[in-house]
């Protein structure tokens, strides 16, 4: 199944590196163009890659930048299996930013 999602990340430039896109969640840079789980999503866990399912949710979530990091709203596929979440979002087991951008950075 696919769908349609919206992710935060950072932009930033980890040490050794140029220009890479990393969780606001946790320190993970992101290689692209695909990011997997490290576990399958289940209703009784929290694993998976998590994503808005609107874009209005999306924006209501903007959180404040770190230092040296700029945020990046994106749009992304996900991909695998997927879990949906009541209110604002889904987990999947992958998803990928091939065109991860909705009309560019914001």
């Amino acid at each position: 199944m696919t769908l349609v999602g919206y992710r935060w990340w950072y932009a930033g430039r980890p040490p050794g590196n140029g220009w890479r896109l990393r969780s606001v969640f946790q320190a993970l840079w992101w290689d692209g163009p695909h990011l997997v789980a490290t576990e399958a999503p289940r209703r009784e866990n929290a694993s998976g890659i998590h994503a808005f399912t609107t874009w209005r949710f999306a924006i209501a979530a903007a959180m404040p930048a770190e230092e040296n990091l700029y945020p990046v709203l994106g749009e992304v596929a996900l991909l695998g299996k997927l879990v949906e979440h009541e209110k604002d979002g889904a987990r999947n087991t992958r998803w990928s930013g091939g065109s991860a951008c909705r009309s560019g950075l914001w």
